[in-house]
């Protein structure tokens, strides 16, 4: 009698046929451990090198010259164009052509990540106004109504010349705003302004008005080849309008130009100089005070520094000071240099209008990176 044996406790079993009389069942054990890790591979070969400006610099390539978002800015010969509000001021290269104008507020910073090629003119707007000062009419108000000159970067604003309708005729001429001179070499932070406002004289009514010499950061990831004009002057006094009588001339502007590889100004020039201070008319008011001159910032490993103008504005021209009745010149704005002192009379002692103190320059032979 036969009998049947179950295999039920039993892992998947393979079952094999060993002969006609014999059958083995095998089944699977536990999994083993695991055995030790073979030696490493031989090494792969070194993949290509990443893309330029790719290499980890903490981002500062992208934050000095922009990602050029913007495209090309092309100013053709006779064009004057303007930075469009939408734009980013990050730009691949910027070309302005012999005759072009490329007109920018004060503040502008144009980031370009390949070259700047300037054979026309970049004009900055001045960036600081001028105080306000009312008199009333003299059968109405004569109680005079005033508020200073915007300083800019100096440190002082430029003073109102006095006034005085009764004798012994004292009429102070206004001082000129003070300069901060050498310290501009670390005013390479951008600001909406520069140069600080030319004071303001006039009798009856002045309002405010940009005087103040702007200011204009350029950054290149190539090169700044400028054969031609930057300017952000400070603006004359005898420019200002009708009613300029006695105004000071504002202080010059600041342009700061950096570059990764050069900045060649060889055939061109940047002009920050101050305004000229206002003539007396040589009845009511006394002459203004130049604006003191501006500063500029070379940056570059390479630089060919050209023509740099950085005076201070000149003194209004001179009237008969004999007949200076009432209103002593206003003083000039300052920027690195000094703004000038406006005409002044004590009884018949006329002391004469001053001319804006020169400005500053800065030629700094360095990759940009190590000093912005």
């Amino acid at each position: 009698m036969s009998q049947t044996r179950g295999v039920a406790s039993c892992r998947p079993c393979v079952f094999v046929v060993v002969s006609a009389l014999a059958i083995v069942v095998a089944c699977d054990g536990a999994t083993g451990t695991a055995g030790p890790v073979g030696p490493e591979g031989p090494r792969g070969a070194e993949g290509p090198q990443g893309p330029a400006g790719d290499p980890s610099d903490g981002g500062a390539r992208l934050r000095l010259y922009g990602d050029g978002r913007d495209g090309a800015l092309v100013v053709g010969a006779g064009e004057t164009a303007f930075v469009p509000v939408e734009s980013t001021g990050q730009y691949t290269s910027i070309t302005i052509a012999t005759g072009g104008t490329l007109s920018l507020l004060s503040g502008t910073l144009l980031r370009v990540t390949g070259d700047v090629d300037n054979d026309g003119t970049i004009s900055v707007s001045p960036g600081t106004y001028t105080g306000v000062q009312r008199y009333g009419s003299p059968m109405v108000d004569l109680a005079p109504s005033q508020a200073p000159a915007h300083p800019g970067v100096a440190l002082s604003s430029a003073e109102f010349g006095s006034v005085d309708m009764t004798a012994p005729f004292v009429a102070y001429g206004g001082q000129g705003g003070r300069g901060i001179a050498r310290a501009a070499r670390w005013a390479t932070q951008l600001l909406p302004y520069a140069g600080g406002a030319g004071g303001v004289s006039w009798p009856f009514l002045v309002t405010s008005t940009q005087s103040g010499g702007g200011s204009l950061h350029i950054r290149s990831g190539g090169e700044i080849r400028n054969a031609g004009t930057i300017e952000a002057r400070g603006v004359s006094g005898g420019t200002l309008g009708g009613s300029d009588c006695g105004t000071g001339g504002g202080g010059g502007g600041g342009v700061l130009l950096a570059a990764a590889i050069q900045i060649d100004n060889g055939g061109g020039v940047v002009n920050v100089r101050g305004g000229d201070g206002a003539p007396s008319d040589s009845d009511q008011c006394g002459a203004g005070g130049g604006g003191g001159g501006g500063f500029v910032h070379l940056i570059a490993p390479e630089i060919d520094v050209g023509e740099l103008q950085v005076d201070g504005g000149q003194a209004g021209t001179a009237g008969v000071y004999g007949t200076l009745r009432w209103i002593g010149g206003s003083g000039g704005g300052g920027s690195a240099g000094s703004g000038g002192r406006g005409t002044g009379r004590v009884d018949v002692t006329v002391s004469a209008a001053n001319g804006g103190g020169a400005g500053e320059s800065f030629v700094i032979t360095a990759d940009p990176a190590s000093v912005l």
